[in-house]
């Protein structure tokens, strides 16, 4: 139970969630007609080392595209 808590503390600071014991990546988008949005990608992994490592990847292949 412990595990999951502190999974759930250091994950909030980078944007991860853990659901289902499976973290997702989520970010909120612009509002939309005064409605939230957000973008949710599902890391396939139970391992927050990982998850973290997949969203580093993730973020410095989106700031290649952008710059392209």
């Amino acid at each position: 139970m412990s595990e999951n808590c502190m999974a759930n503390c250091m994950a909030s600071k980078i944007h991860l969630q853990l659901r289902n014991k499976i973290f997702y990546y989520r970010v909120e988008l612009p509002r939309v007609n005064d409605k939230r949005r957000y973008k949710i990608i599902s890391l396939h992994t139970q391992n927050y080392f990982e998850a973290q490592e997949k969203i580093k990847q993730m973020i410095t292949q989106e700031e290649k595209l952008s710059t392209d």
